[in-house]
């Protein structure tokens, strides 16, 4: 039988494993998680390894990804640090998804140029009447950012490079050159009463460019893709119903390569915390 030990020693022997571990060791040591949920962790990952018969570098990731999406409610926006301050927050998306998930009324087919033709009809064809759905992510929640933290990256870059900077800036690795990014503004009234706090390790599951929260006025900081230093702040929001008090705009096309991750560093960093 596969044990939690067994599972978590072939969990250590991966980088990317490493820096999990490490990131959410973090959060549980400066108390960004309650300590209860250590032993709700590894309750899920033991009742799963029950239907398994191997440990792997595949199966490790696919079991917590399996944990944090099937039980939302022991996992997801937990962070116990107090955010000190309300203001105005906004979120950045690549059209391609937004056009699969938060576009409705027109019969867009979900193709792969679906993105293109999104960004052909924003404002047009596409208009805020045929904004609907949720907004969130794969999970039942979504990350944002401060607007004046937004403003201010889009303001300093040059034009041909607002999205690629906003891309690095943000520490989101999955975004490509030639991918179109929007901001989405959050209008005060969709927040009231929904949870918003800085995210986990628990909340950023398999994601080497994360760094846990160590913020006194409760929020997080997205990781420079260039610079693996802190760059702005972030924060994770409970799903919000999405419709046309939302404000939808081009950010651009992004511009450059990934940046080469140092995954050396990346560890370092995490272990160091």
């Amino acid at each position: 039988m596969v044990t939690f030990e067994d599972w978590l020693s072939t969990l250590k022997a991966s980088q990317t494993g490493r820096i999990f571990w490490a990131n959410y060791q973090y959060d549980l040591r400066q108390d960004n998680l309650d300590r209860t949920i250590y032993d709700d962790f590894k309750d899920s990952v033991e009742r799963r390894l029950e239907d398994t018969t191997a440990v792997d570098s595949f199966s490790i990731f696919d079991l917590i990804k399996a944990v944090l999406k099937e039980e939302p409610d022991r996992f997801d926006l937990k962070c116990l640090r107090r955010l000190l301050r309300t203001e105005a927050y906004s979120r950045v998306m690549e059209v391609k998804d937004f056009g699969i998930y938060n576009v409705t009324g027109i019969g867009l087919e979900v193709d792969e140029e679906i993105g293109s033709r999104v960004w052909d009809m924003l404002g047009t064809t596409i208009t805020p009447s045929h904004y609907g759905n949720t907004m969130k992510t794969g999970r039942n929640f979504f990350w944002c950012l401060p607007t004046r933290s937004l403003n201010l990256l889009q303001r300093t870059a040059s034009p041909a490079q607002e999205a690629s900077v906003v891309r690095n800036k943000l520490g989101l690795y999955h975004i490509n050159k030639d991918h179109r990014l929007l901001r989405i503004d959050i209008p005060p009234d969709a927040l009231a009463g929904r949870r918003i706090c800085a995210p986990t390790s628990l909340d950023a599951g398999i994601n080497v460019v994360f760094a846990p929260c160590d913020d006194g006025d409760g929020v997080g900081w997205a990781i420079d893709l260039e610079t693996l230093n802190k760059s702005v702040e972030e924060l994770v929001v409970e799903g919000l119903k999405f419709d046309d008090s939302y404000t939808v705009l081009k950010i651009g096309i992004v511009s450059e390569e990934l940046p080469d991750l140092n995954m050396d560093m990346i560890e370092a960093n995490a272990l160091e915390r």
